[in-house]
Parts: C-alpha cells; structure tokens; sequence
C-alpha cells in the first residue's frame, strides 16, 4: 500500500516543478520517452 502513496508525493512534486517553471518537467517527459523507446 505504501506505491499509491509515493505516487501521490510524486505528483506533489511535479506539480512544484511547474510552478517553478515549465520546462524543467518538459525535458523529464522527453527523457522518459526516449527511455521507453529505447527499452522497446
């Protein structure tokens, strides 16, 4: 039970980073999705 929660505080934390600016979370996607085209 303790993964829903995580995944709460990590959403939390996107949510600041918008704040904070925008591209920041921008280049996170992108890493991600190269990262999961790379796995694929």
């Amino acid at each position: 039970m303790e993964a829903p929660n995580q995944l709460l505080k990590g959403h939390q934390k996107s949510d600041q980073r918008k704040e904070e600016g925008r591209t920041a979370p921008a280049i996170q996607k992108n890493r991600i999705e190269i990262i999961l085209e790379g796995v694929e």
